[in-house]
C-alpha cells in the first residue's frame, strides 16, 4: 500500500451549508495558555456514521459529517494508519464531504479524522468500511485518449486513461494497462491536483502574463479568429518555458483540428501525452471565434468546462470525439519532438523527444494529428504581409533565384515555431526558389531532405515587372491521410539554404 502523506490534501469535494452538531471533543491540551486557546476553538468532529459498506471495486470512499471549529479548519486523517494525508480548510459551516483514495486497500479498513487548527485537535473519530476485494481487469483496445476503455467485469472499468503500454493520439493502442483507482487519480500527483486545495482542479492563473503579451503584440491579438492562431502561440510559447504541461487542444477531441482561442493544461501522470484527456482548458481570447465580431478581440483568462474541475469528472473525465470531447496535443503550439505515448512506435522523444515515430507511418502523434486533421500548417498570410510592408524592397526583389524575401520569412516565422523551412525544388538539393517555404510535420525535429513537408506559395507573380507581387498563402499539400502518413512526392524539406 502506498503511503501518500505527501500529498498536500484529500478529495474534498463539496461543502454543505447545514449546520450539525459534532460529538467528537477536544483531545490536545499542549500547555495552559493552549488549551485556553483550544478550549476557546471547541473543534468536534463526527461522521453520519461509524460504519459502511463500500461496492467492490470502488476506488473512493465518501465520508460526510459535521464539524464545529468557529471558522474553517483542516481535517487529518488516515486509512488503516498507513495511507494518510489531510484536507485543508475542510470544515466549512458545519459540513464536510471528504472523498478518499482507497484503490490499492482491499477488504475491510477503518478511516479515522480529526481536526487540526494549529497546536488543537479534535479527538479522532472513526469509520469502518467493509467491501469485497475488486476484481482485476484491464482496458481494452487503447486509443484516443490513451489507455482502456473496458475493463474487467467490476475492476477497472473506464479508468484505464492512463493505461495501455502504446496509448496513441491515432488509436490502435495496445491493450490497456491495469485500471485502478478513479480513473486517472490512482496516480498520487493527478489526485493532489484533482481534489486539492487551493486549486481544486484548476491550472495555474496565468492571466497577468497573457495580459502582458495582449499589450506586446495587439496585432496578433486583434487577428485571433478560428483559424488564426498567432497570438496563441506566443503566449503558448511563454507559458512552456515555465511549465511544459501547457499545450494546445483538440477541438472536441478531434484530430488535427485547433483554434486562435483555446489552451489546454495537462494534469496527468508523468510527460505530457499527445491526444490525452487528462488536461483543463482555458479560453485565453475573447471575441475571437466571432464571424463578425462587435468589438475588438481581448486577453481572457476563463475555465472552458468548469464541471472538470469536480474532482469525479477531473479523475475521469468523459466526452465524445466531435461533440464535447476534449485532447492535449503539442499540435501549433511551435513544439517539435514526441509528448510521450503515441500509437505504435510513438513519442520515443519524452515531452521534448527526437524520435517519436517511424517514417512511413504516422506512428508519431504530432504527425498522426496533423495528417487527420486539414493537414495545412498553421496560416501566417497576416504575418507575411507585415513582413512584406516592413520589407518592400526584399519582398518586390523576389525572383526565381532571389529569395531575400523567403530568407526574411523564415527567419520570423522559426522564431514562432522550429518547423518552418525552405524547399528543395521537386526534391533537387541546392535547387530553391524566392516564393515558397515548407512546414516539417514529420516526427521528431525537423530533418534535412525530409519528405514530410508541406510547401506554401507565399508570393503571387513572383519576379513580375514594375511591382507586380502579392502576399499568397497556396498551400500544396498530401491529398489524402494515407500519402500524408507516407508521402512519396519530390518536396523535400531542407533548411541549408538559410543565411541570415
Amino acid at each position: 500500500m502506498k503511503n501518500v502523506g505527501q500529498l498536500a490534501c484529500a478529495l474534498v469535494v463539496a461543502v454543505f451549508p447545514a449546520c450539525g452538531v459534532g460529538t467528537a471533543t477536544l483531545s490536545m491540551s499542549p500547555g495552559p495558555a493552549a488549551a485556553s486557546a483550544c478550549e476557546g476553538d471547541r473543534l468536534t468532529l463526527a461522521f453520519d456514521a461509524s460504519a459502511r459498506t463500500l461496492p467492490p471495486g470502488a476506488a473512493v470512499v465518501s465520508l460526510e459529517g459535521s464539524c464545529s471549529a468557529g471558522g474553517s479548519a483542516d481535517i487529518a486523517w488516515s486509512v488503516d494508519g498507513a495511507l494518510e494525508g489531510s484536507a485543508r480548510s475542510a470544515c466549512h459551516e458545519g459540513r464536510v464531504l471528504l472523498r478518499l483514495p482507497v484503490g490499492d486497500v482491499f477488504g475491510d479498513f477503518n478511516v479515522e479524522a480529526r481536526l487540526v487548527r494549529g497546536a488543537c485537535t479534535s479527538a479522532p473519530v472513526s469509520v469502518l468500511v467493509t467491501r469485497t476485494p475488486a476484481g482485476g481487469g484491464g482496458g481494452e483496445g487503447g486509443g484516443l485518449a490513451a489507455g482502456g476503455a473496458g475493463g474487467g467485469p467490476v475492476g477497472g472499468g473506464a479508468a484505464g486513461v492512463a493505461g495501455g503500454s502504446a496509448g496513441g493520439a491515432a488509436g490502435g493502442g495496445s491493450a490497456g494497462g491495469a485500471a485502478t483507482g478513479p480513473g486517472a487519480c490512482a496516480s498520487p500527483d493527478v489526485f493532489s491536483f484533482c481534489g486539492g486545495a487551493p486549486r481544486n482542479g484548476r491550472p495555474p492563473d496565468e492571466s497577468a502574463l497573457v495580459a502582458q503579451l495582449a499589450a506586446q503584440h495587439p496585432n496578433e491579438l486583434n487577428r485571433c479568429a478560428r483559424r488564426n492562431d498567432e497570438f496563441k502561440r506566443l503566449v503558448l510559447a511563454a507559458l512552456r518555458a515555465r511549465d511544459p504541461r501547457w499545450g494546445n487542444n483538440l477541438v472536441r477531441g478531434t484530430p488535427g483540428d485547433t483554434n486562435g482561442s483555446v489552451i489546454g493544461y495537462y494534469y496527468g501522470p508523468g510527460a505530457p501525452v499527445e491526444g490525452s484527456n487528462l488536461t483543463i482548458l482555458v479560453e485565453i481570447v475573447t471575441n475571437c471565434e466571432v464571424p463578425t465580431p462587435t468589438g475588438p478581440r481581448a486577453a481572457a483568462w476563463r475555465l472552458v468546462l468548469p464541471a472538470d474541475s469536480d474532482p469525479a469528472r477531473c479523475c475521469q473525465p468523459t466526452g465524445a470525439i466531435g461533440v464535447d470531447a476534449k485532447a492535449w496535443t503539442l499540435l501549433n503550439t511551435g513544439t517539435t519532438g514526441g509528448a510521450g505515448g503515441g500509437s505504435a512506435g510513438g513519442g520515443a522523444g519524452g515531452a521534448g523527444g527526437s524520435a517519436g515515430g517511424s517514417a512511413g507511418t504516422c506512428g508519431d502523434a504530432f504527425t498522426a494529428n496533423y495528417c487527420m486533421g486539414s493537414r495545412e500548417p498553421p496560416n501566417e498570410r497576416a504575418f507575411i504581409q507585415q513582413l512584406a510592408a516592413q520589407y518592400p524592397t526584399e519582398f518586390y526583389a523576389c525572383d526565381r533565384n532571389q529569395d531575400d524575401f523567403v530568407q526574411i520569412v523564415v527567419r520570423e516565422l522559426r522564431l514562432r515555431d522550429p518547423r518552418w523551412g525552405f524547399n528543395w525544388v521537386r526534391g533537387v538539393v541546392g535547387d530553391s526558389n524566392g516564393d515558397v517555404i515548407g512546414y516539417y510535420y514529420g516526427p521528431g525535429a525537423p530533418q534535412e531532405n525530409s519528405r514530410f513537408t508541406t510547401i506554401i506559395d507565399i508570393v503571387g507573380a513572383c519576379g513580375a515587372a514594375g511591382n507586380g507581387e502579392s502576399v499568397t498563402w497556396t498551400v500544396y499539400g498530401e491529398a489524402n491521410q494515407a500519402e500524408c502518413c507516407a508521402p512519396t512526392g519530390a518536396e523535400a524539406w531542407t533548411m541549408q539554404p538559410f543565411r541570415l
